[in-house]
């Protein structure tokens, strides 16, 4: 207790008699602490991509990865509302980056009229989530990605299109489809209300038909199956994709048996099972990123939704990236021993001189019993906790000084890794400056 009693004595003198000595302590240490950050910041930059990349490499469950010969398998689910209610309850974190989906919308009447032709036309679709929808589904908001675009003639899907029962659509201008049209899918009506086309900064660039996801709900609620899928034929100018000549369908004479989708659950069966929706949202996954890292119980819940296994997922990291972290790591450590050498001698010299400053002090306590191993102790733990709280100090300062790095390289990105790496390296420069400080301060306050 008496060494302690000495140990806050001690502090207190540095921080008002002596405080002009300390404070100059204290500034050359973060003056290297900042120089150090600086260096393990563009080791950074030099070395790892930006955050937001090095992000997906850690929160990236990527379907395939965990096979040996390392390719991207995709699976292919329907996103209807049962797999969105089993997905909600798995609790993940949100997502961050978009999978690779597939809206298609196939309707055989226009106006009360069946198509010229062919029994089917087959548009890409685009579901639109209503402000309720958006709630619950807020988390897998992004597996639909994002459909940019301009109206050109009509006007655009409002809250009350998506949420009534009477479903509007704006379909994509130059298909065939008009302000006032009405498309009949396999029974299930949507009239269109307006006309769109991509906008250039669209994720998709080719025109899709925007309609509710309540109306492709609907739909995909209704599929058809086995033998039915072969009833009707659709003309490859009517086909996924394909644009009209002059906003007019022309029928080629080509067909094909109806439109089958394959859907292979991976693991489950050799054998695709033919599948046929008046409309469908397809995913293909390859690979899920997540705001955060998901935990083993999450992992094994989407495997199973998936009907994979566990070991079938993977990640950036775990296949290539922890090389470019490890290289990181090497070089990082290195140059900022290489600049805490520098910085070594100025902290040494430094934390020496505010140690002298108590010799006196140091030979009062001699002379009443305390050791030459007390002395140390004593000197020794006041210097680090200075060395702390002016560590503390230093760590709070890192971003602040991000606004001049980022000037000199608006490459430059604040890691909180680079503050740890340049506080662990400065934090044992700094305690091993302070045992000679400590051990002079013995010897320099002998009793006699």
């Amino acid at each position: 207790m008496k060494k302690l009693y000495i140990v806050k004595s001690l502090i207190k003198d540095w921080f008002t008699s002596q405080l002009p000595y300390t404070a100059a302590v204290m500034v050359v240490f973060i003056l290297s602490f900042i120089a150090m950050f600086f260096v393990a910041t563009k080791v950074a930059t030099e070395y790892l991509e930006d955050t937001s990349q090095e992000n997906i490499y850690y929160n990236e469950l990527a379907v395939g990865m965990g096979d040996e010969d390392g390719f991207y398998a995709e699976q292919v689910i329907i996103l209807n509302s049962e797999f969105y209610d089993e997905y909600l309850k798995l609790n993940l974190p949100s997502l961050t980056a978009n999978a690779k989906v597939q809206g298609v919308l196939q309707y055989t009447e226009k106006n009360g009229s069946k198509l010229e032709g062919t029994d089917a036309c087959v548009l890409a679709c685009f579901p639109v989530f209503s402000k309720e929808q958006q709630d619950r589904y807020g988390v897998v908001k992004h597996l639909l990605n994002y459909y940019d675009y301009e109206i050109t003639k009509g006007r655009d899907l409002t809250e009350e299109d998506l949420c009534s029962g009477s479903y509007k659509a704006v379909a994509p201008e130059g298909y065939a489809l008009d302000v006032g049209d009405v498309i009949s899918c396999f029974g299930h009506e949507i009239e269109i209300v307006g006309l769109n086309k991509p906008s250039p900064y669209s994720v998709r660039k080719n025109g899709h038909i925007v309609i509710p996801y309540g109306f492709a709900d609907e739909c995909m609620a209704d599929g058809i199956y086995g033998e039915d899928v072969f009833q009707y034929e659709i003309d490859e100018a009517y086909e996924y994709g394909a644009k009209p000549e002059n906003n007019v369908y022309v029928p080629t004479g080509s067909y094909i048996s109806g439109l089958t989708q394959v859907h292979m659950r991976l693991g489950l069966s050799e054998k695709p099972e033919l599948v046929s929706y008046p409309a469908f949202l397809e995913l293909t996954v390859n690979s899920f990123v997540f705001e955060e890292r998901v935990n083993e119980s999450q992992k094994e819940g989407l495997a199973k939704l998936l009907g994979i296994t566990v070991d079938d997922f993977g990640n950036g990291y775990d296949w290539f990236y922890h090389e470019v972290v490890e290289n990181f790591n090497g070089h990082v450590y290195k140059e900022c021993i290489i600049a805490g050498i520098f910085c070594a001698l100025n902290v040494l010299m430094i934390i020496m001189f505010l140690s002298s400053r108590n010799i006196k002090s140091y030979r009062i306590y001699r002379m009443y019993g305390c050791s030459g191993a007390g002395i140390f102790a004593i000197n020794f733990i006041s210097l680090m906790l200075v060395v702390l709280f002016t560590l503390v100090i230093s760590m709070l300062l890192c971003k602040p000084a991000m606004l001049l790095f980022s000037g000199i390289n608006d490459s430059y990105e604040f890691r909180p890794k680079c503050v740890l790496i340049t506080s662990a390296v400065l934090a044992g420069i700094s305690f091993a400056a302070c045992i000679p400080a400590a051990i002079s301060a013995a010897r320099k306050s002998p009793i006699d």
